[in-house]
């Protein structure tokens, strides 16, 4: 059986960020029309970095 170890606020916090990462995403793809999995990984760590997270 899993344990969530988050609080509340923390995954409310989490959940926020993935959304703005999505939503990021989405607009990545519609301007570029592809988004490779390496382009998508980097993607991820210059979204984390720009949020300071």
């Amino acid at each position: 059986m899993a344990k969530n170890n988050l609080e509340l606020d923390e995954i409310k916090k989490l959940e926020r960020l993935v959304v703005e990462y999505f939503d990021y995403v989405e607009d990545v793809i519609e301007r570029e029309n592809t988004f490779t999995m390496e382009e998508f990984a980097k993607s991820v760590n210059e979204f984390l970095e720009f949020r300071k997270y």
